[in-house]
């Protein structure tokens, strides 16, 4: 993975005018240098899109500005200092995560738990993990506008029954589903 990113400049330079690689340079290389040599980088932003709707709706961040969700260090250290199935389980009687979306997310969680790749020489997920964990992000992706923008109306409660009939879906194809 380190050689495709040593190259990416070099590819970005190839592939971008003179007027977008510096565009480039700024905005995307960063994070796909992340994304490339991050593993479970799916994962991560699954657990922080719950960090984020967790402290929302606790109520420790009223404030959001239209394009960004930032609360204080403080906020997010208590988020991190508590257990994600604590916070799954407190979003699902908010109303915000419902029971085969809470399923799916827990079971992915316990699945990631189970190894720990700094412990290996070689990374020991599946394709099925890292397609889970792509999952499990698409699923907080979806949630994490209406929490934090305090959409939770009529309208949105469509985009949540949308992620529990998706949550359903990866259920069933993982065989979890009840």
């Amino acid at each position: 993975m380190s050689e495709v990113i040593e190259k990416l400049p070099g590819m970005a330079k190839l592939n971008f005018s003179e007027k977008c690689y510096p565009k480039y340079l700024t905005l995307f290389e960063g994070q796909i240098e992340r994304l490339l040599s991050e593993p479970i980088a799916d994962w991560k932003e699954t657990e922080i899109n719950i960090d984020k709707m967790w402290i929302k709706v606790k109520g420790y961040y009223k404030i959001v500005n239209s394009t960004i969700f930032s609360p204080n260090k403080a906020t997010f250290q208590k988020a991190r200092s508590t257990k994600l199935i604590d916070k799954l389980l407190f979003l699902r009687k908010k109303g915000i995560v419902f029971e085969n979306t809470f399923k799916f997310l827990d079971y992915v969680s316990k699945r990631r738990n189970k190894i720990h790749p700094q412990y290996f020489e070689e990374n020991c997920f599946s394709r099925q993990d890292y397609h889970m964990f792509q999952l499990a992000r698409t699923l907080t992706n979806m949630l994490l506008f209406p929490v934090i923008h305090d959409l939770i109306s009529d309208e949105c409660n469509s985009t949540l029954a949308t992620v529990e009939n998706i949550g359903r879906k990866f259920l069933e194809d993982i065989k979890l589903s009840s």
